[in-house]
């Protein structure tokens, strides 16, 4: 769900700003939702590892998750020091993912509450 969520999002920053003469920054915007995309789908991935393994991997799930955040941060602020001002659109586009993340997430179990 929050895949089609970021695909709208890029959808509607591409019309929005590619007529106010930003495409660039549009496209860097759709690279910063892709990788939270992918950040979203490598925690899933992890996760279903950590719960399948039945052993205690706290520290090793912990470990992997900051190791992604501060890798998808380090591209984030690399593009947006480095090809200023558009480059900063990597950093919208992944702020614009987080409550796109969260209404993913939240919708099944609101739905859920409500059933019970």
């Amino acid at each position: 769900m929050s895949v089609i969520g970021a695909g709208i999002a890029a959808l509607l920053g591409l019309a929005a700003l590619i007529p106010l003469g930003h495409g660039l920054g549009a496209l860097f915007g759709i690279l910063g939702l892709a990788l939270g995309v992918g950040n979203s789908w490598m925690i899933l991935r992890s996760t279903a590892r950590y719960a399948d393994s039945g052993r205690a991997a706290k520290s090793r799930l912990a470990t992997s998750t900051l190791s992604r955040l501060a890798i998808a941060t380090v591209i984030a602020l690399l593009f947006a020091a480095l090809l200023r001002p558009e480059g900063l659109g990597v950093l919208v586009g992944l702020a614009m993912y987080q409550p796109i993340a969260v209404v993913a997430a939240a919708v099944p179990m609101i739905k859920e509450l409500r059933r019970s």
